[in-house]
């Protein structure tokens, strides 16, 4: 199946900037600034993956899952400046599947997002 990515970030520069990159190399990509923008998103276009930046504003565990129930199936990534072991078990714990530390190497992202 070829892979597919909706991107959440509240820095619409950076979820653009991904979102070109992933596009460059083969993945079609869109992007939302907020969560309700992203469940839209995701129930129209039902990715392989969604990429959700942990500064968003929202309950990423609500946002977790009505992500599964809108695009099953789709890996759930969070992308994240902070390294901490803390932050990756809030994340795990949340729902998501993998977690990217930024700044990424595009080559990580696209492992993340083909699984």
């Amino acid at each position: 199946m070829q892979p597919s990515v909706v991107i959440l970030d509240s820095a619409v520069d950076a979820a653009v900037s991904l979102a070109t990159a992933l596009c460059e190399r083969g993945v079609p990509a869109t992007f939302a600034a907020t969560a309700r923008e992203a469940t839209a998103a995701a129930a129209i276009a039902h990715p392989t993956a969604v990429l959700i930046d942990l500064t968003v504003q929202a309950a990423l565990d609500q946002l977790c899952e009505e992500l599964r129930m809108v695009a099953p199936g789709a890996r759930l990534i969070a992308l994240s400046d902070w390294s901490d072991p803390g932050h990756f078990d809030k994340a795990m714990a949340c729902g998501f599947d993998h977690f990217v530390i930024k700044p990424a190497a595009m080559e990580t992202v696209l492992q993340a997002v083909r699984g």
